[in-house]
């Protein structure tokens, strides 16, 4: 898919979050030389970056059949949103959009119609669904001429060869425009929107820029009471060093003669043979 810098995710972890949430996704291959899409519910696992999706068809679904010799996609699709343009802080030079996550699962399919492993896929798609009901459907305490109807499913096995997560999370605006689109989306009073708010709070929460090393001992020295600024080279040389630095780099008009320049060599000398 398209999938600008800006937009793109190596994290897994959104993959993961999609599989729990979005299980219900879109298997695309070839039947006939012409595209074909089946939607299914699929169960998820991961080992590192190998995923691996379970599913079934009907029987009668042409997908199937010559499904083993090809490379297949398929698509979970997370929570979406129209964004106005009406919500940005510079709403005269903005545009409207629409803001989503999605994730391409790509790979080979093994097709799967022993008994069973299929009672297997049908037991575990039930009991991740019907998870927290009161009295939760099983094949085992269902009729048992259920069993029978196995017959009439083919299964199969996506092994993931690559995997693409887009984030499109208004990540290529200034933070008052994607702060103003939040509170947008939250005001129209839809779950689905207000899902991409959160997501999109999360990923403007991790934009925040953190502090620079001078900032950091800076405050270290605010908290010791001393006084006194750190400069950005404190803390991360010996303390000879910090003070030559200081005379050499951090005050140029206070730059030591070339007398103490050499006393600073030697100094060097002896703090190397020191650590070796």
């Amino acid at each position: 898919m398209y999938n600008p810098p800006h937009f793109t995710s190596t994290d897994l972890t959104w993959l993961d979050w999609l599989a729990e949430h979005h299980a219900f996704g879109t298997l695309i291959s070839q039947v006939d030389r012409a595209p074909f899409a089946s939607h299914l519910p699929v169960l998820y696992k991961r080992s590192g970056d190998q995923v691996v999706l379970t599913g079934h068809w009907a029987r009668l679904n042409p997908q199937w059949r010559e499904i083993e010799d090809q490379r297949v996609m398929f698509i979970l699709q997370g929570p979406h949103a129209y964004i106005s343009p009406r919500w940005y802080a510079d709403t005269a030079k903005q545009v409207p959009t629409w803001n989503y996550v999605a994730a391409h699962v790509y790979g080979a399919i093994r097709l799967i119609q022993e008994a069973d492993e299929l009672e297997n896929i049908v037991t575990s798609l039930a009991a991740q669904f019907e998870s927290g009901a009161p009295t939760p459907w099983t094949l085992a305490g269902s009729d048992p001429a259920n069993r029978a109807r196995l017959r009439g499913i083919v299964g199969f096995e996506l092994r993931s060869d690559s995997a693409q997560v887009k984030l499109k999370l208004n990540q290529n605006h200034p933070a008052a425009n994607v702060a103003g689109a939040i509170a947008g989306l939250r005001s129209t009073g839809s779950p689905e929107a207000a899902a991409v708010a959160a997501l999109m709070q999360k990923e403007l929460d991790r934009r925040r820029p953190t502090r620079s090393p001078a900032r950091q001992f800076n405050s270290a020295a605010a908290s010791r009471g001393d006084g006194k600024a750190a400069r950005p080279c404190e803390g991360l040389r010996p303390k000879w060093r910090r003070r030559r630095h200081r005379k050499a780099c951090c005050s140029p008009e206070r730059r030591a003669p070339r007398s103490s320049r050499r006393c600073g060599r030697r100094r060097a000398r002896r703090y190397h043979r020191y650590r070796e």
